[in-house]
């Protein structure tokens, strides 16, 4: 995930049950690039949001 110039608070990822399976709090940053591992969760599709500031991205991925 790369994100310029914005304080990231939170990154969840949601199952399609709509339950929290992860969660990674960044803090307060001017800069990202980090990799999240997934493999601990099993295979399916998956909601990611990221809290940026005040702002909320969405991006949905299938783990195979």
């Amino acid at each position: 995930t790369k994100v310029n110039n914005f304080i990231i608070t939170t990154v969840n990822i949601i199952n399609t049950a709509g339950q929290i399976v992860k969660q990674i709090n960044f803090g307060e940053l001017q800069y990202l690039q980090e990799s999240i591992s997934v493999k601990e969760l099993p295979s399916g599709p998956y909601t990611v949001v990221c809290t940026i500031g005040k702002e909320k991205q969405t991006v949905r991925f299938i783990k195979l």
